[in-house]
């Protein structure tokens, strides 16, 4: 979910508080523990690929959150005099815990009970979803206008609660249209269209394609929007499974495909979720395709090098719309 929502809802989580029983410095201390689970992103100029692989746990789970906000309440501590570490403590896990609820209503995977547990994911918003942000943003604008800051976090909850359920609804509906139409299918991978209650974007693995639909929840029509061919038979593709950014790809998705540079100096994988047609993308996504020679517009690839006269592979290379990580393999 996006810093803005996150922040929001942290907002109106520490709004509970009307009577400040936490203390001086507990609604920094919830703002900044909103925040704090995507201290992960240190990991982004190591390799996105890392990062994306250690953000669906880590700091992104229960104990992770605990973590995160015991840092926050250090710190706070050390800034806010009067101020007590357990209260803060209470309030940073707050809105760590709320963070990690957001990102995962939003779709994405998370493992909470990290390192242990599987992935789990329940789309029921979208990233930077405007019906959610709606409510939390005029939910924010109320405190500031010095309403009843119980009534109106109350509120404002109740209605997230409520506009979730009927997105649950709506999702299971989703499920089973899918579900009557999807045969032969190894995985499958759902996200909500941006701005839509009721459609979500299917992303199914089979043997030997990868192809992403659109669902209508309230009609049961089905759009069809990509096909793809995985591609996983060549030997080179197979060979690439030993670069370190395509394990850590495989790791952590399900709907993966893989492309050969018709030069054939880079193998490239990814995952049907970060791509679309050409037309749809902004130049910046559609640079990693022109290295790739495929149909479809990816923001990211991962995968690596190799010389097809010595048959050896060389570097690690990650493709994030313009900008290129490379990195030894060893």
């Amino acid at each position: 979910m996006d810093p803005v929502s996150h922040l929001s809802f942290g907002r109106v989580l520490i709004a509970l508080d009307r009577d400040h029983r936490l203390g001086r410095g507990a609604t920094a201390a919830c703002l900044a523990g909103s925040l704090s689970p995507d201290l992960d992103a240190v990991l982004m100029p190591i390799g996105w690929d890392v990062y994306l692989l250690h953000h669906q746990g880590g700091t992104h789970s229960l104990i992770g959150s605990v973590a995160c906000a015991m840092f926050v309440a250090a710190v706070a501590s050390a800034i806010v005099r009067g101020s007590t570490f357990r209260t803060l403590a209470l309030a940073a896990w707050a809105g760590a815990g709320g963070h990690l609820l957001l990102d995962l209503v939003s779709g994405a995977d998370l493992r909470p009970l990290w390192p242990i547990g599987p992935r789990i994911a329940v789309p029921l918003f979208a990233m930077a979803d405007p019906w959610l942000a709606a409510i939390l943003v005029l939910a924010v604008v109320a405190l500031l206008l010095k309403f009843n800051q119980r009534r109106v976090a109350a509120l404002a909850l109740l209605c997230v609660a409520i506009v979730g359920t009927g997105k649950a609804a709506l999702y299971a509906k989703a499920r089973v249209i899918n579900g009557r139409a999807a045969v032969g299918v190894v995985s499958t991978r759902a996200d909500v269209e941006w701005g839509s209650l009721a459609r979500w974007i299917v992303y199914e693995a089979r043997t030997g394609t990868v192809r992403a639909r659109r669902i209508d929840a309230l009609t049961g029509v089905i759009t069809p929007l990509l096909d793809v061919p995985r591609g996983l038979e060549s030997e080179w593709v197979v060979r690439s499974r030993e670069f370190a950014s395509v394990q850590n790809l495989l790791a952590g998705h399900d709907v993966t495909f893989a492309v050969v540079n018709p030069e054939g100096r880079e193998i490239l994988w990814s995952d049907l979720r970060y791509c679309g047609p050409v037309e749809l993308r902004s130049a910046a996504w559609a640079a990693a395709i022109s290295i790739a020679g495929s149909p479809i517009a990816c923001g990211l690839w991962v995968g690596g090098e190799f010389d097809p006269l010595r048959g050896t592979l060389g570097r690690t290379i990650v493709h994030i719309g313009h900008i290129v990580q490379r990195r030894d393999s060893s």
